[in-house]
């Protein structure tokens, strides 16, 4: 007959091997009572733990395993690595020199330390280390797995992939090189291969909420919006009180339309975490989206809080200002964002003038000349220094919240900008009188989704007597880039090819009979010039173009078409193509 502590560490053992950690646990610890003194016990029940996740009781394990067998090096390694994964990174450095002053060149030990100070946020150093390791044992998933970690910290994202491809390559059941991988993927924005690994570790982690929160992430990044909810969905479901889980699946909701929904989701995200600034800027998107602009206008201020508290500058003597009087008063307009947001938001910046006050615009280089053409008594600059005073400062785009501007039928409509009258000379003679003349962009900054293949202006340049003129540079596409034997005219090299941005692109365009674009900057010029442009729209556009209309609210004169269905631009095209041929027809008779 067995004596009881074998008969007890066979249970345990095979509890074990059946993967069943949580009742080996309780087998382990039998054991180890009916034999205090066995190191090995020990040892086995601090791996169990590991396994249930509870790494700070693994300590005690390891540690009273070391009691009994003090040069176990099985037993050191897995307590350096239990102090790691217990949030103790500096006593795992420590207990990984230990083992390097035996052996300098352990792999393992080399590839714990590495983790332990990447915890510490010594990347760099943990590189090093991790490439050291890697180099002694080729095969080591730690050494890789710590080496392509380190690289994604340092943000050397291209180095980082091929280095964690090679350790899933070789280690193809290794979940967390998958996972990591999969993260890699998804910052290089190559979604649906984010989205297969992190499948493959969900099914090997069905429990984990963290892993289908990742699922959700790649597929909504990937615009299955549906597929995404029900990842979202299961993560939620084994962690009721996950609070970025709620409100990324807001972001999956707004993509189907389902703002009401999405909503909630925000709230519910809010009620387990009520101060989190990225939350309710998502509630900010959400209400101008749905045209709740006094209260949006008002939560959009929580865009200065996401990354932490910004927004004043301290180093211009200047006030904040509220939207108190401001007649005969000075304001500094901070401005901030994209090319797009300065130019719809300096409308704005007229309002000021028109209550009375003396503004000065504080805007990049680039957008100086063409904002310089703004009425009223308006200071376009370029710099600023500690000896500028002004009465008031306030952000370009926190005007509308505090000039008090609540609704629709506040939104200034007539056009605020200018094209300079010699460039309009120039551009309208270098275009010509002859046809109908159609300014295209198709490519957006850094923005795929919103982007468009040129090959859909296909409809256009088929009706008669339609000219269509890019309206990108020639740095940003090339005319060789053009499709061939595809009736798009280019502007040529010195297209806006100066320091000054938009300049030539306002003239071209008040030189033209419409504009059709993507969304990017140029709509919002054209609108700001008062000029006519039907901006073509993907299925989820951002707040600015609100849902289910097909008319802007900022633009009189700009038309939406958008997308029925998740990358539908021939549908698009097929609508403009129509009305394109249906206006021309018009102007023909007239």
């Amino acid at each position: 007959m067995l004596a009881p502590a074998l008969r007890l560490r066979q249970e345990a053992a095979l509890l074990s091997s059946a993967g069943e950690h949580e009742q080996a646990v309780d087998a382990w610890r039998a054991a180890l009572n009916a034999n205090p003194g066995d190191a090995r016990t020990a040892y086995e029940l601090g791996l169990s733990l590991v396994a249930s996740g509870r790494h700070g009781e693994a300590v005690a394990a390891f540690e009273r395993a070391l009691l009994h067998e003090p040069d176990g090096r099985a037993s050191k390694l897995a307590l350096a690595y239990a102090f790691a994964n217990s949030g103790r990174a500096a006593e795992a450095r420590n207990s990984f020199d230990d083992l390097l002053i035996r052996k300098p060149d352990d792999a393992e030990a080399l590839a714990g330390k590495a983790a332990s100070l990447r915890h510490l946020g010594q990347h760099e150093a943990a590189l090093m280390l991790a490439e050291r390791a890697a180099g002694i044992d080729p095969g080591n998933a730690e050494a890789l797995l710590e080496q392509g970690r380190a690289l994604l910290e340092l943000k050397r994202l291209p180095e980082a992939i091929p280095v964690l491809e090679a350790l899933s390559r070789q280690h193809p059941e290794h979940n967390e090189a998958a996972q990591h991988l999969a993260r890699a993927y998804q910052q290089d924005k190559r979604f649906l291969e984010a989205a297969e690994l992190f499948r493959k570790v969900a099914a090997a982690r069905p429990n984990d909420p963290f892993v289908w929160h990742d699922l959700a992430n790649a597929l909504q990044g990937a615009k299955a919006s549906p597929e995404a909810l029900d990842a979202f969905r299961r993560a939620l479901a084994l962690k009721p009180g996950f609070a970025a889980a709620y409100a990324n699946m807001a972001l999956a909701l707004a993509d189907l339309d389902r703002l009401d929904e999405a909503m909630h989701a925000v709230d519910l995200a809010l009620s387990i975490e009520p101060d989190s600034h990225t939350v309710l800027f998502l509630r900010a998107n959400l209400l101008l989206m749905r045209g709740e602009y006094r209260e949006g206008w008002k939560a959009y201020e929580d865009r200065f809080f996401r990354d932490g508290p910004r927004g004043l500058r301290e180093d211009i003597h200047a006030a904040p200002w509220h939207g108190e009087p401001i007649e005969g008063r000075s304001i500094l307009v901070l401005g901030e964002q994209a090319n797009g947001d300065y130019i719809q938001f300096s409308t704005w910046v007229k309002a000021l003038t028109d209550r009375g006050a003396k503004v000065a615009f504080f805007v990049p280089a680039r957008l100086a000349r063409l904002l310089s053409t703004l009425p009223g008594d308006v200071r376009v600059i370029e710099g600023l220094d500690s000896s500028m005073r002004f009465d008031f400062q306030c952000h370009l785009m926190s005007l509308p919240h505090r000039l008090g501007l609540l609704g629709v039928h506040d939104v200034p409509t007539e056009p605020w900008l200018h094209a300079e009258p010699e460039l309009v000379a120039h551009w309208r003679s270098r275009i010509g009188p002859d046809g109908f003349r159609v300014g295209v962009a198709w490519q957006g900054s850094n923005n795929d989704a919103r982007s468009f293949n040129p090959l859909h202006l296909a409809p256009l340049a088929r009706i008669p007597g339609v000219r269509l003129i890019s309206l990108h540079t020639e740095k940003a596409v090339p005319a060789a880039s053009f499709p061939p034997g595809f009736a798009i005219e280019s502007l040529g090299a010195e297209f806006d090819d100066g320091a000054d941005g938009f300049i030539d692109t306002a003239a071209a365009i008040t030189a033209l009979d419409l504009v059709i674009s993507c969304d990017t900057a140029i709509p919002h010029l054209a609108g700001a010039l008062g000029k006519p442009a039907w901006i073509a729209l993907n299925n989820a556009p951002e707040w600015r173009w609100r849902r289910g209309v097909d008319r802007a609210v900022w633009y009189p004169k700009a038309r939406l078409f958008r997308q029925a269905t998740r990358m539908d631009w021939d549908g698009v095209f097929r609508r403009i193509s129509e009305e394109l041929a249906g206006l021309v027809a018009a102007r023909r008779a007239v």
